[in-house]
């Protein structure tokens, strides 16, 4: 359950040629210098492409949208986290609620740490595409693991109840509460809110 999954649900290629991963990198590298200057809901594709040097069709083929690109700015955060998670909290614990607030904080301090970024990539986001990426579906599945495990919920109540539990790390709903509060209030605040829904 606790595997890691590729960031975006992207397949990742077994290899890669030279020219393309010096692409990705000229797109990845052009992207952060652009959001240096601006506001990341301002970031233009089509000026992306050019700063990078590299034409429209490679730049869609590399990242169908924005949602796709921002995420894949976070690519490396996020398999530390993977590794992190499985690292931690793949054994079964004398208190599997315990483990889960805890998780629960785990992914959340993620999202403070990187709340502008994940809001600019959920505002991206086409339809449901902010729920079938591969980080979601990956929390996700976390997440109902360790509240069947905790006796929380079970089947389809624990798969609602992720989700509710995902809403709240919404990074949208951390930036906007980070306006008014500092970190430290903020992150108490979501831990008491964790526990009061695994008690």
């Amino acid at each position: 359950m606790t595997r890691s999954l590729p960031v975006l649900g992207q397949i990742e290629p077994k290899r890669e040629r030279a020219d393309a991963l010096k692409n990705r990198e000229r797109i990845l590298d052009a992207a952060r210098k652009i959001m240096k200057k601006r506001c990341l809901e301002e970031l233009c594709m089509d000026e992306l492409a050019s700063l990078a040097g590299v034409g429209k069709g490679t730049l869609y083929r590399r990242f169908e949208d924005k949602q796709a690109l921002l995420h894949a700015l976070l690519d490396d955060d996020e398999r530390l986290l993977q590794q992190d998670v499985k690292q931690h909290f793949a054994l079964a614990s004398h208190d599997p609620r315990a483990a889960a607030v805890a998780l629960l904080q785990r992914l959340f301090a993620f999202v403070i740490d990187h709340a502008l970024v994940l809001a600019a990539a959920e505002a991206s986001a086409r339809g449901g595409a902010r729920y079938s990426c591969a980080p979601y579906v990956w929390r996700h599945s976390v997440i109902s693991h360790h509240l069947a495990r905790a006796g929380v919920a079970q089947g389809a109540a624990a798969h609602q109840l992720a989700d509710m539990l995902l809403a709240s790390m919404a990074g949208e709903i951390v930036v906007r509460a980070l306006t008014h509060d500092s970190v430290d209030d903020v992150s108490t605040r979501a831990h008491a809110f964790f526990v009061t829904v695994l008690a």
